[in-house]
């Protein structure tokens, strides 16, 4: 097969040999696959997968048709449209994973839109839902909203009737945010725009500060990437005085059972909304898998409005 390839620290785009299937894995043929910044990390190092993942192959998440399943897989899945969160290797043109990661597509979900959908959007209902405890009317606060997780979150939240505010220090990201929904911010002005019942922190140290002072008393805020610093001098009496709940999350290296429970609860939840176009796939550019190198470097470098996805075959819809 043809795969992403990390070779010295750089992106190419190669032959590899293909997955084995395991007893109780799905084959599936790769239509596209999001790119995501633990792919950058893991390109230069500092992020490897977890245990039996390939570590030269990058990918959190994939859309596809299953073509071959392992003998004690419970059902069916041979034909079917699906898509995943994955520990690595997603970025390729086959991919083999637990069946119980697998999560149908909705026939209106185009498989080149699907393959940006399972890590932003499970990431972002984990973060709301399962850490943050998000109940309707509840005030919910994104900081740095408008790449995929962001978007996927801001998405979430309106549609879960939340009054959501988004921060992007640009211009342009703040119209995308009130395009969806958004009561859009600057960065400056969090300040003063709380309480919030919910903060969820995608760029770390720069903002924590000050949506730790707009947060409600109990409220909780949960780290779901760190853009621009990872760490912060903390104010511990605020924290006592906030009672504050400060919480930390991602998905690549939990165990199999958590993310297959995670993958039902969402496919029961969430994607009947993408059916009925409530929700949508929040797709920046569509990139050939061949010019994964380009695609790598506008990732590193460009502003993101949603996902950036690469496509392996066009020919699956």
């Amino acid at each position: 097969m043809r795969a992403v390839l990390i070779e010295a620290g750089k992106i190419i785009y190669g032959e590899t040999g293909d997955p084995s299937l395991g007893d109780e894995e799905v084959l599936v043929r790769v239509a596209s696959a999001g790119i995501n910044a633990a792919d950058l990390l893991q390109v230069a190092g500092s992020y490897p997968p977890p245990w039996g993942v390939r570590h030269d192959i990058p990918g959190l998440e994939f859309a596809g048709v299953a073509i071959a399943q392992g003998e004690k897989v419970p059902t069916s899945f041979i034909g079917k449209r699906v898509m995943a969160i994955a520990g690595g290797a997603a970025q390729a043109e086959l991919i083999s994973v637990h069946h119980s990661s697998l999560i149908e597509v909705p026939p209106q979900v185009p498989l080149c839109d699907a393959g940006g959908i399972p890590e932003a959007y499970l990431t972002a209902y984990d973060a709301l839902w399962d850490q943050g405890k998000l109940s309707i009317g509840q005030r919910v606060l994104i900081s740095g909203a408008t790449g995929g997780v962001g978007s996927a979150a801001s998405s979430l939240a309106v549609v879960a009737g939340a009054m959501t505010f988004g921060t992007s220090r640009t211009e342009v990201g703040r119209k995308y945010l009130s395009s969806l929904g958004v009561h859009a911010l600057d960065p400056l002005e969090i300040l003063g725009a709380g309480p919030f019942d919910i903060v969820l922190e995608l760029v770390g140290g720069r903002h924590f500060h000050a949506c730790l002072s707009e947060l409600r008393s109990q409220g909780t805020i949960v780290i779901i990437g760190v853009g621009d610093q990872s760490r912060t001098d903390l104010d511990m009496r605020l924290v006592m005085m906030k009672r504050a709940n400060v919480r930390g999350s991602t998905l690549r290296a939990r165990p199999q059972s958590e993310k297959a429970q995670l993958s039902r609860t969402f496919a029961d939840r969430i994607v009947p909304h993408f059916a009925t176009g409530t929700l949508t796939a929040k797709i920046s550019k569509l990139y050939d898998a061949h010019d994964a190198a380009r695609a790598y470097g506008d990732f590193a470098t460009a502003p993101k409005l949603g996902k950036l996805v690469l496509q392996f075959d066009a020919s699956l819809q």
